[in-house]
């Protein structure tokens, strides 16, 4: 009875490693154990038959809250296009400025708001929306679009003196749920999302790319 409840407790343990980690685990120990008596499977196999229920149940149940969240897998479609510079990772420089809307000014301007709030020695060089237009992602659960969200990327670069340059990234974002208006989410307009301190060297380099 000892061995085992030593066993589950091993097992609880091994559920909280990633996959790859606790399978091994599991390989080395219940290597070691004899089979349990009578003709049932032996500890080995009920050990390796609960992990693999365990693997499933955790990508099923990731699989359920994406959808509940609204997250879909080709989300990775805004993630940063870094540019590496020696040992280190930058954005982009965007300097050119495509969103063309009547909100453009405002947006734009909230977001140097905030840079002179932080940095409020650094000169600002640029601000720029570098899309056209806002981006759409529908918002699902189980499965079904429930809403829409729109984003829009608002970039602030600066002077530090002649040590460096601040690169700011804002996001704004903005909901509606089928049917109904557009709302700005107040915690995303704007909310600052990066920041790159880019020294002199390196920002020669950037802006050739």
């Amino acid at each position: 009875m000892t061995k085992k409840i030593s066993y589950i407790t091993l097992l609880l343990a091994a559920m909280t490693l990633s996959p790859v980690t606790a399978q091994h685990t599991f390989a080395q120990t219940i290597s070691t154990t004899s089979s349990s008596k009578g003709t049932g499977r032996t500890w080995k196999q009920k050990f390796k038959s609960i992990l693999n229920d365990g693997k499933k149940s955790v990508k099923d149940t990731g699989k359920e809250l994406k959808d509940r969240l609204g997250i879909e897998d080709d989300d990775n479609v805004y993630k940063d296009k870094d540019i590496k510079v020696g040992k280190e990772y930058y954005m982009p420089l965007y300097k050119v400025n495509l969103y063309k809307d009547s909100d453009s000014e405002v947006l734009r301007a909230d977001c140097e708001k905030v840079f002179r709030a932080r940095y409020p020695e650094a000169t600002i060089v640029s601000s720029a929306l570098p899309q056209t237009d806002w981006l759409i992602e529908n918002v699902k659960q189980n499965g079904n679009i429930i809403g829409y969200r729109e984003i829009m990327y608002c970039f602030v670069l600066g002077k530090d003196g002649d040590d460096a340059y601040i690169n700011l990234k804002f996001t704004f974002q903005r909901y509606k749920e089928v049917g109904k208006n557009y709302q700005n989410i107040s915690s995303k307009w704007p909310e600052l999302t990066r920041v790159d301190v880019i020294p002199m060297n390196a920002y020669k380099e950037l802006e050739n790319n």
